[in-house]
């Protein structure tokens, strides 16, 4: 019996070797020491200039479009008009009143269209990977079709299907151009414009109109699959640095003498005319002191919450020296991750963008309670370089995050959307 324990614990440890062991560290710095996990290496680099843009309204159906049909379609018998936004739509996007109403009107049934035909094609920026519109339907069978094109001439087509949905839907798909890997950059992020929204039509006759409504057509960097149709996603200013806001942070150097932290007026014109312009920034200086433990921990206080956070964006200004920074989050479940930014091995102003794993947040954002992820501390801690025992010398123009607000629950069927 002895034998068949030692046996299973044999067996237990060869199997526990095959696993990747969770990476933890414990901060002795306070006495709630928390233990926290190491999130995997995920993060990338933008200059500043770069859009921090998540979703783009191209437009809103109103004045920008020329309405043409097929054979059998009758112009005199067809209006479009603006109409007050009603329903659910008007709940998610409170700045939008007016959508667009289309009564179309055929001589005989079939699989008709009407096109929206942009009178100023508007262009797709290079960060967009799909596009979506909304439509509110009222159980009549009809399809959307949307075209667009290179800078060649060269068009393409998104179909969306055919549908006889009640209410207003989201109808979202990739662009498939961006995702050919096959393809070089250059020709895969190529400029789009957009073309003609076509409206396929299987329910008007000479007798009996149909009744669409539209509104939002617009783009996201979002690559859209099965999985995430519900996903929404919008850009969120954090933490700003100036006079106000620097009484909210508490700042504790360790192994550093001299330690100087000092928000100023952005010294760059970049970051004044960046995508996400940067007023002031918070410079940290401090001299290197022969001490075990080098690390200087910016708390934040009180602590900032995401609801649903996909990504978490740093705005750097480094000097080549190798420090490592990172930052300390918590969960709704009380657990603490260290988000890496990597080491500072450039010179100037970049953007460092930390993905955030799905395992630590939930999926969505859901109608019933909150599941936020709290920012609580940014550490900075000298790299393996020989600079570092020069100090550390940076400069932080902000703290924000990407986050997924989601689709609120819509009511099956929808009346009265004039």
């Amino acid at each position: 019996m002895k034998k068949k324990y030692l046996l299973l614990a044999a067996i237990v440890s060869i199997s526990a070797g095959w696993q990747q062991p969770e990476r933890l560290e414990y901060f002795n710095l306070y006495a709630d020491t928390p233990r926290v996990r190491i999130l995997p290496f995920a993060y990338t680099y933008d200059a500043i200039q770069e859009s921090d843009e998540q979703y783009r309204i191209l437009s809103y159906f109103s004045n920008d479009f020329v309405l043409k049909g097929s054979s059998f379609f009758v112009s005199d018998a067809s209006g479009v008009r603006m109409v007050k936004s009603r329903g659910s739509v008007s709940q998610i996007f409170r700045d939008v009143p007016q959508v667009v109403r289309l009564d179309l009107a055929f001589t005989r049934r079939g699989l008709n269209t009407a096109s929206l035909v942009f009178t100023d094609e508007p262009p797709i920026p290079t960060w967009a990977e799909s596009i979506e519109f909304w439509g509110h339907g009222i159980g009549i069978r009809h399809g959307y079709r949307l075209v667009y094109r290179d800078e060649a001439g060269q068009h393409f087509t998104l179909d969306f299907g055919m549908t006889n949905h009640y209410g207003w839907k989201r109808f979202a798909a990739a662009i498939p151009l961006r995702a050919m890997e096959r393809l070089s950059f250059a020709e895969r992020y190529r400029a789009l414009r957009l073309v003609e929204l076509v409206i396929l039509d299987d329910y008007a006759n000479a007798t009996r109109r149909s009744l669409i409504h539209l509104t939002n057509l617009a783009i996201s960097r979002i690559r859209r699959t099965m999985e995430n149709q519900q996903e929404f996603w919008v850009h969120t200013p954090v933490y700003v640095f100036n006079q106000d806001t620097l009484p909210n942070i508490q700042m504790r150097a360790f192994g550093y003498t001299n330690f100087r932290a000092n928000p100023v007026s952005a010294d760059s014109a970049g970051l004044k005319d960046a995508a996400t312009p940067v007023e002031n920034v918070l410079v940290l200086d401090a001299d290197y002191s022969a001490q075990d433990l080098h690390r200087i921990v910016l708390r934040f206080t009180p602590p900032a919450s995401i609801e649903v956070c996909r990504k978490i964006i740093l705005t750097l200004r480094g000097e080549r020296r190798g420090e490592k920074v990172s930052l300390v989050v918590k969960n709704s479940y009380g657990d603490h991750f260290l988000v890496r930014f990597g080491e500072i091995q450039f010179t100037g102003w970049q953007k460092i963008t930390a993905d955030v794993p799905e395992w630590v947040i939930q999926h969505t954002r859901i109608a019933k309670g909150t599941y936020p992820l709290t920012f609580l501390e940014l550490l900075i801690e000298p790299g393996a370089e020989p600079y570092f025992r020069e100090g550390v010398h940076l400069a932080i123009g902000g703290i924000s995050a990407v986050e997924d607000t989601g689709t609120p629950p819509l009511p099956a069927i929808e009346v009265g959307s004039e």
